[in-house]
């Protein structure tokens, strides 16, 4: 007997009902009712939830050397599995967008990145999911300016204080952390107009960080070490003032001899012969020595008289100290440079020792 094929369909679709067997086309399905034995649609594929990335930091700047730490996260009205992937891409003024990495999230949807760009300027970080059957894709960038940072610079001296003419001084420059310049300048300069600044040294710091100078000193001197900075520090510099006295020494002549008064050594000058007073100092044009004389009296010395004398280009000033005192008049003179009153600024202030003498008749 023959069975038509409309025939044969039927049976089959009649005996797939009896059993509850689901058709299928394409992503819809169909399956019997077992109860009315009427065929029904099964539900579509579930549609994928939107989701979205938050940023929970609040970087606006940082340094090249501190990097960068971002925090956020990707939520969704459906779950968000932990351990789910993003990608991390950073991008610069050029435009071009270079993967750095990829997070993965906690049981929350958190994540965090971290990060040391290579240069600095405004930054743009992006965070990307992918998406997949049940979530959709997201993206979110965040911008950082990344600043060089401060370096550490500071110089020390030895000795400390005053120096005396002609003193070599030791300085010592130590440069903290760099990104990769090592090199640290002393540079001089001497007071005054007529000589200009001038490089002492230039050198690789050792690995303390630490390099030494050495500076002779013949008036007050500026001393600066520079540090050029890197990509990732700024320039920097310190400056120290080396103060620098001048040579100031005393002679009497005309005396008639040389003894001690109560250990000390005094020139006696007959009271009918008035002493010459030679002063000495380190020569600078228009420059003048203070003479400053005193006088013992009262168990005390006391200011008796005190004169600006111009020096010669051999630094030399020499005059006759009329006193008028009596027989037994003791008597010091020393010589002195004063900023200003000296007629420049070049050195600093400086008294010479003194030189004692005495009245006889």
């Amino acid at each position: 007997m023959r069975i038509s094929r409309a025939a044969l369909a039927a049976t089959v679709l009649a005996g797939a009902t009896a059993v509850g067997f689901a058709v299928s086309v394409g992503t819809a399905s169909a399956e019997s009712d077992p109860t009315s034995g009427k065929i029904v649609a099964a539900s579509a594929a579930e549609t994928p939830q939107l989701t979205q990335i938050e940023w929970h930091s609040d970087v606006n700047t940082t340094t090249m050397i501190k990097g960068v730490t971002l925090t956020g996260r990707l939520s969704s009205a459906g779950s968000v599995p932990e351990g789910t992937e993003l990608t991390v891409t950073r991008s610069f003024g050029t435009g071009s967008i270079v993967v750095i990495g990829t997070v993965k999230t906690d049981a929350s949807g958190f994540f965090s990145l971290f990060d040391k760009p290579p240069f600095t300027g405004q930054i743009e970080y992006g965070v990307r999911f992918a998406g997949n059957e049940l979530l959709q894709s997201a993206t979110e960038t965040e911008m950082v300016w990344v600043e060089r940072a401060q370096s550490a610079l500071a110089l020390a001296v030895s000795p400390a204080g005053v120096h005396n003419l002609g003193a070599t001084v030791t300085l010592t420059a130590t440069l903290g952390p760099t990104y990769s310049n090592r090199v640290v300048e002393f540079w001089a300069d001497p007071a005054g107009t007529d000589q200009a600044p001038r490089l002492i040294k230039r050198a690789v710091v050792y690995s303390n960080g630490k390099m030494l100078a050495s500076v002779p000193v013949t008036r007050n001197t500026v001393v600066t070490v520079k540090f050029s900075g890197d990509a990732a520090y700024h320039p920097t510099s310190r400056a120290v003032s080396l103060w620098t006295r001048v040579a100031a020494s005393t002679t009497l002549t005309k005396h008639y001899k040389t003894a001690k008064i109560g250990g000390v050594s005094y020139q006696y000058f007959r009271k009918s012969v008035d002493p010459v007073i030679n002063q000495t100092m380190t020569a600078a044009p228009n420059r003048k020595v203070r003479s400053v004389i005193q006088i013992w009296s009262g168990g005390k010395w006391q200011f008796w008289s005190a004169r600006d004398t111009k020096l010669t280009t051999a630094g030399k000033a020499s005059f006759t100290f009329i006193t008028g005192a009596k027989a037994g008049s003791m008597f010091r003179v020393r010589a002195e440079y004063i900023i200003g009153t000296s007629g420049d600024s070049l050195n600093a202030n400086t008294q010479g020792a003194w030189k004692y003498f005495t009245l006889t008749n």
